[in-house]
């Protein structure tokens, strides 16, 4: 754990040089993300193959929730980073989790569901999936609800585990996107994306269907891994063959549609809304008519999932830094190297201005985002 450790200062450090690309805004002020800690969630570094890191992290008073893909999810201290307690899981935690009072709830690669206890990582009940996890459950009351990777969406009661319902739309494409949609739940009814190209709206108390819609062509990828997302009244959701859908949520009818695809779901602000496009760009579109108002094209890699931050667009890179833009023009303001690319959409704490991520190396960061004069910056974070 010591060396993995040294491998995750050494990489702490390649950021704290690689973030000197900046903007200055028109208070001569600069936007920087501050590095607070960098941890491995590794015991050894993993040189077999590549695994999908993309766990987003689950942040609570004094703990951050950090899984990798390979053999583990962990709690670290939300303050110095320092670990506070682990569990394994073979084929670790790649699809998220969520946290629920006291419980810690996930599915693992290995084919089960878990409870945990928040504070201790001690197991109090699981569920057989039978089939790996590549999205995050919601929890709502006492209910658990979870789409599995065979396209099996399940109602858990939250205190036992035990079955409440299951509704199953297995695809029968021979590909797909290896991802799963985490279920939405908003004004008595649940959302979810398929990979035959289906979004449902369900009952959440017994999973009857209320409507469902096919958004894709029936070609090679028609998944809907997105989660859906209601913002002003609109549901938004992105097929990775036919782009980004507004949809009304009580009848599944499309208000519009952006044609370029995607797994990632929107942020959305004013009268924006901000895409991810699975074409290596970033998007700002018009909330009511779905046109494009800028786009900023990424140097390497697909962005994840952005998030909005007092005017800025934050994102990351699958291979590249995490970057921020000015949410009304799209223009570039700041950026920072965490060694490795993101998948994971970043965990941003906007009232205290902190922001977390794993990185596609395995390694969890902790940022403090901060606004500082050009002088006050240290000399290697300045732009020779």
């Amino acid at each position: 754990m010591l060396a993995v450790n040294r491998i995750a200062l050494v990489l702490l450090l390649m950021g704290l040089t690689a973030c000197s690309n900046f903007e200055e805004n028109r208070q001569g002020r600069i936007f920087v993300f501050e590095p607070q800690w960098s941890r491995s969630t590794q015991d050894q570094e993993e040189l077999a193959f590549k695994r999908q890191n993309r766990m987003s992290p689950i942040v609570a008073k004094d703990l951050v929730f950090v899984g990798n893909s390979i053999d583990r999810i962990a709690a670290y201290s939300r303050k110095t980073g320092d670990e506070v307690w682990h569990f394994k899981v073979k084929g670790g935690v790649e699809g998220g989790a969520a946290l629920s009072g006291n419980n810690l709830l996930f599915g693992g690669g290995n084919g089960q569901f878990y409870s945990l206890q928040a504070g201790t990582g001690q197991v109090q009940w699981s569920f057989p999936l039978r089939a790996e996890s590549l999205s995050a459950p919601i929890v709502d009351g006492k209910t658990v609800y979870h789409l599995a990777g065979d396209g099996r969406l399940y109602a858990l009661d939250l205190q036992s585990g035990s079955k409440v319902w299951i509704y199953s739309k297995r695809s029968t494409q021979n590909l797909s996107i290896r991802a799963s949609s985490r279920p939405l739940l908003y004004k008595n009814r649940l959302y979810v994306g398929f990979a035959d190209g289906t979004i449902a709206c369900l009952n959440p108390q017994n999973g009857g269907v209320v409507w469902e819609k096919n958004l894709g062509r029936g070609e090679k990828f028609n998944d809907v891994d997105s989660s859906p997302i209601i913002f002003k009244g609109k549901l938004f959701v992105s097929s990775f063959e036919r782009g980004l859908f507004a949809l009304d949520p009580s009848s599944g009818k499309t208000l519009w549609n952006h044609s370029e695809g995607s797994s990632q779901s929107i942020a959305g602000h004013g009268d924006q809304v901000f895409y991810a496009s699975g074409e290596g760009k970033m998007q700002s579109i018009d909330l009511q008519s779905g046109k494009l108002k800028w786009q900023y094209r990424l140097k390497n890699g697909i962005p994840t999932e952005p998030v909005y931050y007092k005017g800025l667009v934050i994102f990351g890179s699958s291979s590249g830094p995490i970057e921020a833009l000015d949410a009304n023009s799209g223009k570039f303001v700041s950026h920072y190297n965490t060694g490795y690319g993101l998948k994971a959409a970043p965990r941003l704490m906007e009232k205290t201005g902190e922001l977390f991520v794993l990185t596609t190396g395995a390694n969890v960061f902790g940022f403090r985002l901060k606004y500082r004069r050009y002088s006050e910056l240290m000399p290697w974070d300045k732009k020779l």
